[in-house]
Formats: C-alpha cells, sequence, structure tokens
C-alpha cells in the first residue's frame, strides 16, 4: 500500500480543487441554485410566502392542520428527490473528474458529465443504502428519546440518550468505511452494493487517517458557512438569506466529492492504479 497520511489526503483535496475552481464552483453555484429554486418554489405555492427553506408555516388559516403537513411532507419529499437525483449525477461526475486531474490525466467536463450520467443511479442507490443504514441506526434512540419526552419519562430520556452517544462513534465508523464508494463506482465499475463492499475493503487499514483527514475538511466547511451566515443570514430579507445558503454549498459542496477521489487514490495497492487507463477506456468506449 502507498503511504496515504491525513494530512497528505487533506492537502492534495484542496490542490486539486485548486487546479480547477472554477469548474467546482460553477458546477455547485447552479446544483445549490436548482435546489433551492425549487424550494422556494414550493413555500410561495404552499404558503404564499418566501422562505429560505422548506419549514411548516406559522398560519395555519389556509386550511387544516392535516392538509398543511400533508402538503408539507410531500413538498419535502419531492424537493429531497430531485435534490438527490441531482446531487447523484453531480457526484459521480465530478468523482471521475477529480480522480482523472489529480492522476493529471487529460479529461473533459463533457466527457465525465456522459460517464456520470450512465452511472449516476448506482451512485444513487449506494448513498441511499448508507443513509439507511446510519439513519436506522439513529433513529432508534431518538424514537425513545421523542417517547421519553412525551411521556415526561427522565428514566427513558437518559438511557436514550446513552444509547446515542454510544451509537454515534459507530454511525461515524460506517460512514468512513463506506465514504469511498463513489470512486469505486465510477473508477472500477462496480454496482451500488458492489461499491459500497469495495469501499469497505480499501478503507479497513485506514479509516482513522480518513476520519481526520474528513474532520479537517468538515471543520473548514463549517468555518466557511458560519462566515457566511454572519453576514448574510442575519439579513430581514428572505432572497438575501436565501444567497446565504447557495454561497456555502458552492464553494464547499465539492470538496467531499474530491476528498473521496483522492482518499480512493492513495489506499489503493500501488500497481492497480497503473492499468485503469486501459480500463477506463474500454469503458468510455463501451
Amino acid at each position: 500500500m502507498k503511504r496515504a497520511t491525513a494530512g497528505a489526503i487533506f492537502g492534495d483535496t484542496f490542490r486539486v480543487f485548486g487546479k480547477n475552481i472554477p469548474v467546482y464552483l460553477g458546477l455547485y453555484l447552479l446544483y445549490a441554485a436548482v435546489t433551492t429554486a425549487l424550494t422556494l418554489l414550493w413555500a410561495r405555492l404552499l404558503y404564499g410566502i418566501v422562505v429560505g427553506t422548506i419549514a411548516v408555516p406559522p398560519n395555519l388559516a389556509t386550511g387544516s392542520f392535516a392538509d398543511v403537513l400533508f402538503l408539507f411532507f410531500l413538498a419535502t419529499l419531492v424537493v429531497a428527490f430531485i435534490g438527490a437525483l441531482i446531487g447523484s449525477i453531480l457526484t459521480a461526475t465530478l468523482t471521475y473528474y477529480a480522480y482523472r486531474r489529480y492522476r493529471n490525466e487529460q479529461v473533459t467536463l463533457g466527457g465525465a458529465f456522459g460517464r456520470g450520467v450512465r452511472r449516476f443511479l448506482s451512485v444513487l442507490g449506494a448513498s441511499i443504502v448508507q443513509g439507511v443504514i446510519v439513519a436506522c441506526l439513529l433513529l432508534v434512540p431518538l424514537g425513545f428519546m421523542g417517547a421519553g419526552i412525551f411521556m415526561f419519562n427522565l428514566c427513558l430520556i437518559g438511557i436514550a440518550g446513552i444509547v446515542l452517544v454510544l451509537i454515534v462513534p459507530i454511525a461515524i465508523y460506517i460512514v468512513i468505511a463506506l465514504s469511498l464508494y463513489a470512486p469505486a463506482i465510477m473508477i472500477e465499475g462496480k454496482g451500488a452494493v458492489g461499491g459500497l463492499i469495495r469501499s469497505w475493503e480499501l478503507t479497513s487499514e485506514r479509516r482513522m487517517t480518513l476520519f481526520v483527514a474528513l474532520l479537517g475538511i468538515t471543520i473548514l466547511s463549517v468555518l466557511v458557512s458560519v462566515t457566511v451566515s454572519l453576514f448574510l443570514g442575519s439579513s430581514f430579507d428572505p432572497y438575501v438569506r436565501v444567497i446565504g445558503t447557495i454561497i456555502p454549498t458552492m464553494i464547499t459542496g465539492s470538496w467531499t466529492v474530491i476528498f473521496g477521489a483522492v482518499a480512493y487514490h492513495q489506499v489503493l495497492p500501488e500497481e492497480i492504479p497503473k492499468a485503469w487507463p486501459q480500463l477506463i477506456g474500454t469503458w468510455d468506449s463501451s
């Protein structure tokens, strides 16, 4: 195995980002603008007001409580579904693009997009499986905690809180272990489940390294979001607040995707990446 360190992965992630900043910023600006526009459209149609995110309206005078909740959940599901589709295409495209750029190979954004469109369903499927696993782990103690709050049962709340504290590290461990499914799908041609299994294999000896590198990227992303929020998030103008939600996504959205491509290359055995150009050429022509 090549020596993959947290510092090397962190540094190379931002070196790849710096090679084509306009590409990453432009695509995630488009992604954030489209998903935010959908949210605003639903809010306008449902509530007749402009809000930065989907939210239960403060005024229920337009219909019964059940009707409003139904529309709220319907709007949330539709926006989430469309966002997941677009996000999976973007993740598939930029994973392939960033990996090739990291290896200093010739790749066009159009070519990467074509491959991303062909493979995005596998990326989407893998992300859903990963999300369901993590959600199931967290929802059980959260459900008991909610029941305890509803029944004013401090004992149940305490037990659920302890279980939640114990489960959160397990959930983080699973996220790290499965974090390389996208490059496994895009570079090796794996399916959704195959990509998750391959990620588990590749990260088996590098999970703490990947955790530290991803933690650094996450902290930097939070700092960017907080900084933007301080300037734009407190505005009374809802459109300014909307811009405040778009800018952080535009800047930081590609970082975890690039991280996956860089980390994947660094944890591969030395002899395997040498064969990828021939294999990739075969897949691209198919």
